[in-house]
């Protein structure tokens, strides 16, 4: 099934170049598996993921209030259970709905090969956003895809005429915004909401990973170009070029622009 679409989304163009910083184990696990590792939303370090700007919290609870005019007792008490379940449905979307992350940019970035770079022993995927996502046309899951929008979560609300015209309150949003001091990220989701995970507390704990899924990707289609780490010597491009003979693929490699040799 081709990625899908909602309103909620920022959409970017086919032709917008990502990337994926990745360890040596998670680009064996890409080889191995023909599937991208999906992290639950509520298991990124940002404790902030999936939840809404103060602003549209205290939007949410004056609409109740003037919707209730002058109520009884019991009614206000039911409203305010309103928002509990509210609450509650938001926590729960995070946990059944997983995220696989990539960075929009034209050029590779030395902040993220600092963060995502373990004991020099990495790489980073490029692609573009069409075959990214034309990499799941073979599977049944309904996969969404957004560029991710930065708020200041303290002042901001989600709708604006132009960045943002959306005026529905929907679970998804939530989902496609982060505080602006992730900004540097200029990051693109997928997103693949699971549906028995919402109303199933154990559910992850029955999963051979409890922190997310693999889904199936045609690895052909996805990979564009590999690139080697700053620090990449000979055996390491060995390694990675024997990786990719040994799973049957011929994919394009360079070593980082960051190598590059100065001229004064």
């Amino acid at each position: 099934m081709p990625v899908t679409t909602h309103e909620c989304e920022l959409k970017v163009l086919p032709e917008t170049k990502v990337w994926r910083y990745m360890s040596i184990e998670k680009y064996i696990s890409l080889l191995e598996n023909g599937a991208l590792f999906f992290c639950r939303s509520d298991k990124f370090s940002d404790p902030f993921e999936g939840s809404i700007p103060k602003k549209e919290a205290a939007g949410r609870n004056d609409l109740n209030k003037r919707l209730g005019g002058d109520i009884t007792k019991a009614m206000r008490i039911i409203q305010e259970e309103n928002n509990r379940g509210i609450q509650s449905l938001h926590q729960r979307f995070r946990r059944a709905t997983v995220v696989n992350c990539w960075q929009i940019s034209n050029f590779e970035s030395d902040a993220m090969w600092r963060l995502y770079l373990k004991d020099n022993e990495g790489l980073a995927v490029s692609t573009t956003v069409g075959k990214l996502c034309d990499s799941f046309e073979n599977t049944n899951l309904k996969i969404g895809s957004s560029k991710v929008r930065y708020l200041n979560y303290e002042e901001d609300i989600w709708y604006h005429p132009v960045e943002y015209p959306v005026n529905s309150y929907n679970m998804l949003t939530p989902l496609l915004h982060k505080r602006k001091e992730y900004s540097y990220e200029n990051e693109f989701r997928l997103y693949l909401h699971i549906s028995e995970a919402l109303n199933d507390e154990r559910f992850w704990e029955n999963q051979p990973n409890h922190k997310g899924t693999l889904v199936p990707v045609d690895v052909h289609t996805l990979v564009e170009e590999i690139i080697l780490p700053p620090t990449a010597d000979d055996s390491s491009q060995k390694q990675i070029e024997e990786l990719i003979r040994k799973h049957c693929y011929s994919f394009s490699i360079r070593k980082s622009a960051l190598q590059s040799t100065p001229v004064y």
